[in-house]
């Protein structure tokens, strides 16, 4: 995905934004659940697309962009590890939108929270990364799995949980 860098707060939210446009999915209005925020170029592409509220959630904290964190549509929600919430935690309404770009943890542990937490039939945006999702057998020198086999193996994994 090529940017100029200048249109999100990170290069990150292209991917969203290509995706919005190839699944074609309307955030407008929406209540968005950003798993793995970091800067917030997912919930700065859903912002720019109408979400109605997002909710930024990271694991680490301080990385969220000031325009963002400054902005009543998001709700921060730092130091939090996704795998341990639950409905009762976002107190401003369930999320119909979920997006996800997580690293360092397979989407195997994210998806039963994400299904818990989601309103009845919405839509989410997870990105899959081979390296967290195919074991270490898998995986070669600097995370890399080289396989296409396995690449083929864990999409279809991922879209079966």
């Amino acid at each position: 995905v090529k940017d100029d860098g200048k249109k999100y707060v990170s290069r990150g939210g292209f991917k969203l934004e290509k995706a919005l446009k190839v699944f074609d999915i309307d955030l407008k209005d929406k209540i968005c659940l950003d798993i793995g925020a970091s800067t917030g170029g997912f919930t700065d592409v859903a912002l720019h697309n109408g979400a109605k509220m997002v909710y930024a959630l990271d694991v680490g904290y301080n990385q969220l962009a000031w325009q963002l964190r400054d902005d009543p549509r998001v709700i921060v929600m730092e130091k939090q590890n996704f795998r341990y919430s639950k409905p009762e935690d976002f107190d401003q309404g369930l999320p119909d939108f979920a997006m996800t770009d997580v690293s360092f943890i397979s989407l195997d542990l994210i998806m039963p929270p994400m299904y818990a937490i989601l309103k009845d039939k919405c839509d989410a945006v997870c990105l899959i990364k081979p390296q967290f999702e195919a074991g270490p057998e898998n995986v070669g020198k600097h995370g890399i799995v080289h396989d296409h086999e396995v690449h083929r193996q864990v999409i279809e994994h991922t879209m079966n949980e």
